[in-house]
């Protein structure tokens, strides 16, 4: 297993892939799982993105979920918002990568207390283990 502060990639790390998908995106495929959960995290993401010029972004593949019944005070777009559900809730710590309200906030009744949010997690792992936690 890679660990957090490691840089170096795993051994033998290539591209063995690609295609693009209907919406223009171009979608990868490494080698490894190793590899693949190596360049997953957001500084590397960054300089392979750096290569491809302003216009290009790259984003790991999400692993999404729901949350039932959020109370609406919670801030969706806070990254110390989603460290605290990973915390909370004895997640993978940096799993959650986004965090989304199915409803715009704009829509809501003025009284709702709670509503449905998409989790977005970095591995199925996570996305597992918030399941299997009952999110």
């Amino acid at each position: 297993m890679i660990e957090e502060g490691e840089t170096e990639p795993p051994s033998q790390v290539s591209f063995v892939g690609g295609f693009r998908a209907k919406s223009g995106a171009i979608i990868y495929t490494l080698n490894s799982k190793e590899a693949a959960n190596w360049l997953k995290k957001k500084d590397r993401l960054e300089t392979f993105n750096e290569k491809f010029g302003d216009l290009a972004q790259t984003r790991p593949k999400l692993f999404n979920t729901i949350a039932y019944y959020v109370p609406t005070s919670y801030n969706d777009e806070s990254e110390f918002a989603r460290s605290g559900i990973e915390i909370d809730n004895d997640l993978i710590m940096h799993s959650l990568v986004h965090a989304k309200y199915i409803k715009a906030p704009h829509k809501r009744s003025k009284t709702q207390k709670s509503a449905h949010l998409i989790l977005g997690f970095n591995t199925r792992e996570g996305a597992n283990e918030a399941i299997a936690n009952r999110w």
